[in-house]
């Protein structure tokens, strides 16, 4: 329970927690920062309490799309590699190559979870997968440049 708030004005899902250190504010008789002496307000509270949900929220929907990245990369690697050996038409090729693109672009995005704060992604249900991110990248710029050679 929030001393320093009425328990009925804290409307926001998230414990407040301060805007500069993330420190937990709850049980505080004031809304200053034992940790760091910030003298927060209840908006910048409530905004980082906004902001770090936000934050949450992308860093999920950053590792979905690490794993349609490699849904794509892996898909893309294997039509080049068909193309490769004449199974597939060279029109293929085209396809495996802005598949892999669009991989190493998906792979990308799981590594905004860097410039997130220790707030935000610690209310992520699922902490970022920075090694299968950059294998994604690796793998959709590696059947790009395959698909552009064999072209």
């Amino acid at each position: 329970m929030i001393r320093a708030v009425a328990a009925d004005e804290w409307t926001e899902q998230r414990p407040p927690r301060c805007p500069e250190c993330g420190y937990d504010l709850r049980g505080l008789a004031t809304l200053k920062c034992p940790e760091c002496g910030f003298q927060a307000t209840m908006g910048e509270l409530r905004e980082e309490s906004r902001r770090a949900r936000r934050e949450a929220t992308e860093l999920r929907q950053a590792n979905d799309q690490v794993r349609l990245g490699l849904t794509i990369g892996l898909t893309s690697a294997v039509v080049a590699a068909l193309t490769a050996f004449g199974q597939l038409t060279s029109i293929t090729l085209v396809v495996g190559g802005l598949g892999g693109l669009a991989a190493a672009v998906y792979g990308g995005q799981g590594l905004r979870a860097l410039k997130a704060t220790e707030h935000g992604r610690s209310l992520a249900k699922e902490p970022p997968n920075y090694m299968l991110a950059a294998f994604v990248i690796v793998l959709g710029v590696v059947t790009a440049v395959a698909s552009v050679w064999l072209a």
